[in-house]
């Protein structure tokens, strides 16, 4: 006697199961791995933003400044032709012009130093970004117009 037979075996469908549930398991891996990468690259990019907007900030109104003085490593006035002053300095973990944070919530400011030159000023600067290990360094002179 010959029977038909259709289905699965329980064995049949235990492998079948087994394999569904790995390839899943590697396709969740890689996709949380790509997720982690995206949000470091995207701190980095709001670090290296961040970065760039202090130093065209201070080149800017360098450019601008009659004289530049160095008040100490962490602080810099400008005086300007009409004899008001502005402000760049690190106030806790931001940086502050004339009283405003230059450096978004999330970027902290771990180091910040001025260098007085003869008609410029250097400055060399370290943000991180808060809760992370991602960091960005930079340094920059900036000059005085000739007046």
């Amino acid at each position: 006697m010959r029977t038909n037979r259709s289905g699965l075996t329980l064995v049949e469908m235990l492998i079948t199961i087994g394999l569904g549930v790995t390839i899943a398991a590697i396709v969740g891996s890689i996709a949380i791995s790509g997720i982690v990468h995206i949000r470091t690259v995207k701190r980095q990019e709001r670090l290296y933003s961040n970065a760039a907007h202090v130093s065209d900030t201070l080149a800017y109104w360098v450019r601008q400044a009659e004289a530049l003085n160095v008040i100490s490593p962490t602080e810099l006035v400008m005086t300007f032709p009409d004899s008001t002053q502005k402000t760049f300095l690190k106030d806790g973990t931001r940086i502050m012009f004339d009283g405003v944070a230059l450096t978004e919530d999330n970027s902290e400011v771990t180091n910040l130093s001025f260098v007085a030159l003869p008609v410029s000023v250097q400055v060399s600067a370290t943000l991180r970004y808060a809760g992370s290990d991602e960091e960005i360094s930079f340094s920059t002179a900036a000059a005085r117009r000739n007046n």
